[in-house]
């Protein structure tokens, strides 16, 4: 029966509209967000089409990645959630989800990557052949982890509409409103440690100096410049204060902004926990294709490691969300407290290590002393090793969340 239905497109109903003050309002929001951001997209990817057919000579591969990656999400994803939001505005019901196997996608997603780097390397007209590669594998990570969840777990029947709201929930809405808290919260740690720092010896002057440097545009260019900036103490505490520990904190909660509205439908545990991991993937997402091309040269190890950093953002919502289930369903306010510890925890080491890599690699890209690169190469490869350890930590524990939240729902199924 599971088979047939996973294979089918059958139509799946919607709960009755007056268990919720909201629905249509939600519905209509899916339509004008959907819309928007396709129209956006091919509104941006128009004007510069028009501006690359007068500047041929000057389109470059990052500009033309940023053009084709808001395309992609606009129509791609934006198109799809006004298209459900739609249908369901008209009463009508969504499909069974299909999907397609996530082995198959992560084979696809291996010569991808060697293609992108080679294009990369050898300079065969990135601006033009570059682009749907890098999209191509910035997107097949989230689908791959969607598909291994939707999959195993077999005790449901998931909808697409469920699944494209989440997807562009965590897509659109989360990453735009954490965005946006932590470029106020840097804002505001970088005022308090920068007045502070004016009331100490000698800080007026530091102050100085770095605002007279960073207005030249030529100053940065250099690494050691660049060395001395990050490690100006207003510009460093708040990078590690937002992105290391407030940063990951807060996405933990706009991530299950579509599960909060969707709790209306009393989803079960398992549909609770895929909708949370869908809302991951489109969050990580969006970081595959906007957050990975500051450094070309690399850009294949560092799509490899965001099959990890999609997987943490899937397994941390998922996590919550199973909290706020039992929370919800339950009335466990306890363990919702200590999933969303658990997922934000999980988070912030995944954003230490990521960071305290780059940071430690630009150290001692600097050095000139034999001892102090020896000394610095093997920070290097230990903060790389507790990399790749978490790395393999979060898919193991992705996996075996996964099974549980499978075995709980097949037995709350008998019971």
């Amino acid at each position: 029966m599971r088979d047939s239905l996973r294979t089918g497109q059958e139509p799946q109903s919607d709960p009755p509209p007056a268990t919720s003050p909201w629905p249509r309002a939600g519905k209509v929001a899916a339509v004008a967000v959907g819309l928007s951001m396709a129209g956006l997209a091919i509104l941006f990817s128009l004007v510069w089409l028009v501006t690359a057919a007068f500047n041929s000579s000057e389109v470059a591969a990052d500009g033309s990645v940023t053009i084709l990656a808001c395309l992609t999400l606009g129509v791609g994803l934006g198109g799809p959630l006004a298209w459900h939001g739609f249908r369901a505005i008209q009463g009508k019901p969504t499909t069974h989800l299909i999907t397609v196997s996530p082995w198959l996608l992560l084979a696809c997603f291996v010569p991808t990557v060697i293609v992108g780097q080679i294009v990369i390397a050898y300079d065969l007209l990135p601006a033009l052949t570059f682009p749907p590669l890098h999209v191509i594998a910035a997107s097949l990570p989230p689908l791959a982890i969607l598909a291994y969840v939707a999959r195993s777990l077999k005790s449901i029947d998931p909808g697409w509409r469920e699944v494209v709201v989440n997807l562009s929930v965590g897509a659109f809405i989360s990453t735009g409103l954490a965005l946006l808290a932590e470029i106020l919260l840097f804002v505001f740690i970088f005022a308090v440690v920068t007045l502070v720092m004016a009331l100490t010896p000698d800080g007026l002057a530091q102050i100085e100096m770095f605002l007279r440097n960073t207005q030249d545009p030529l100053w940065l260019t250099d690494p050691a410049n660049l060395q001395s900036a990050v490690l100006f103490p207003p510009l460093l505490v708040g990078l590690v204060l937002v992105f290391m520990i407030l940063g990951p904190m807060l996405e933990e909660v706009v991530k299950l902004i579509g599960i909060v509205l969707l709790d209306y439908r009393q989803p079960t545990r398992a549909q609770t926990f895929l909708w949370a991991v869908a809302a991951g993937a489109g969050f990580g997402l969006m970081e595959n294709l906007f957050n990975t091309t500051l450094a070309l040269d690399t850009w294949a190890i560092v799509m490899i490691f965001r099959i990890g950093a999609t997987a943490m953002h899937s397994l941390a919502t998922g996590v919550v969300a199973l909290g706020w289930y039992s929370f919800r369903r339950e009335g466990k306010p306890l363990k919702l407290a200590g999933a969303y510890a658990l997922g934000a925890v999980t988070h912030i080491l995944w954003n230490t290590l990521a960071l305290s890599l780059a940071g430690v690699g630009m150290l001692v890209g600097g050095l000139e002393n034999e001892i102090a690169l020896a000394l610095g190469g093997g920070t290097v490869l230990l903060v790389l090793a507790l990399f790749v350890l978490l790395f393999i930590a979060v898919l193991v524990s992705l996996h075996v969340v996964t099974r549980r939240v499978e075995k709980a729902s097949a037995a709350a199924e008998l019971a």
